[in-house]
């Protein structure tokens, strides 16, 4: 039987509130970058419904920076109207040295996936700041938003400072393969399992290495009680000869004797 692997999004799974998620290096995809943990948060009312969700670096040089979250929200105003906003104000992956393995595309993948739930609302649209709204921003912005079907042309195809009207089944998702070579989501559980493996085999790794140093130690002990005794045996271990290692030693005690 043929095992199946498409990802939880694809086969429409509930979504993992909690995940490990490994940044690999893109020259070398077996050397793990980075590991983020990743937390979904949804809230939902009688008035919409939102989504949130945050990520932070694990490791004993991480600081704890303020990331910006990726935020949805679904309003339903009291005239019946639907609107989703999918950026929630902001879209910006830091610390900068995340930036450029996909993180972005596979959060915001989650939350264009979470607003097709209500495909007849009306999307919020997205705009760069006065201060950001710089040429290669633009193009960048245009590149990333793009990959959900997402425009910022009017009806003339000449360029826009907001995003085209949409409505949140137009919203296109990514395919996982878009990002997978870069991520790889590891459930929390596996992951605390691998964490216990990890102790358990460096905890025996410095078992055997105690055992090393006592023995060492008791050797030096024993060395520095009959230095003679252990010479003799060091010398006749090291030549294959035995004639050569007894004049030695016979070398070495006259020395000794003669002090």
């Amino acid at each position: 039987m043929q095992k199946n692997t498409a990802h939880w999004r694809e086969i429409l799974k509930e979504a993992p509130i909690t995940r490990i998620l490994l940044v690999k290096d893109k020259e070398n995809p077996a050397k793990i970058l980075y590991q983020l943990l990743v937390q979904r948060k949804e809230k939902s009312g009688t008035t919409g419904s939102s989504l949130e969700l945050t990520y932070a670096l694990i490791g004993p040089y991480s600081c704890n920076v303020n990331n910006s979250p990726f935020r949805g929200e679904h309003c339903i105003f009291p005239d019946g109207t639907e609107k989703v906003s999918i950026t929630g104000g902001n879209v910006m992956i830091s610390p900068a040295h995340l930036r450029g393995y996909g993180l972005g595309t596979y959060l915001q993948d989650e939350v264009v996936r979470w607003a097709r739930q209500w495909p007849g609302a009306a999307v919020r649209q997205i705009s760069l700041s006065k201060v950001d709204a710089t040429p290669e921003n633009e193009e960048r912005r245009d590149r990333f938003y793009a990959q959900f079907n997402i425009k910022f042309k009017d009806e003339q195809n000449r360029p826009t400072s907001v995003s085209t009207p949409m409505r949140a089944g137009e919203l296109t998702p990514v395919k996982p393969k878009k990002w997978q070579g870069h991520l790889e989501e590891i459930p929390i559980v596996n992951h605390l399992h691998q964490l216990a493996r990890s102790r358990e085999e460096q905890e025996y790794t410095i078992r055997c290495l105690q055992k090393q140093v006592e023995s060492l130690l008791n050797k030096q002990e024993k060395a520095e009680k009959h230095p003679i005794k252990w010479a003799s045996r060091v010398i006749m271990g090291r030549y294959y000869y035995p004639f050569i290692g007894l004049s030695i030693l016979v070398l070495l005690v006259a020395l000794v004797t003669s002090k």
